[in-house]
């Protein structure tokens, strides 16, 4: 089990925070459910992730910034007890977008795991790390 290409890694960070945030948005957690491995659509039925992400949705964050950001990993890019992990944040102001994303292979494919998604003051954003 390879690590992906720098560019699959970023199309897996886009399409999951994205997922995300549209969930958030509209409230409607279906879409983020069904994009998930089968581990993560067991263990999280769309009313415990709307229960998770509550605090998006009552303070309207809307994180649709990172489509046009470029994310910075805090470290490198690992595969840990199978799944991959991509831990970093978008670096948009005044708060940066942090993300801990893991995924597990399903059909040969990434699916999301398990995600993670914090909003910190752009200054205390991790820098990246090499």
């Amino acid at each position: 089990m390879a690590i992906p290409t720098p560019a699959a890694q970023l199309i897996l960070i886009r399409s999951s925070l994205i997922a995300f945030n549209h969930a958030n948005i509209t409230g409607n957690y279906n879409v983020l459910q069904a994009l998930g491995s089968q581990n993560f659509r067991t263990a999280n039925p769309p009313e415990k992730l709307a229960k998770l992400f509550l605090p998006f949705r009552t303070n309207s964050v809307d994180i649709s910034p990172t489509l046009v950001l470029n994310p910075a990993l805090s470290r490198q890019p690992v595969i840990e007890n199978g799944r991959l992990r991509l831990v970093g944040s978008f670096p948009s102001q005044p708060m940066a977008v942090s993300f801990d994303l893991l995924f597990e292979q399903s059909n040969l494919q990434w699916k999301l795991f398990g995600v993670s998604v914090s909003l910190v003051p752009a200054s205390q954003a991790q820098a990246p790390r090499q």
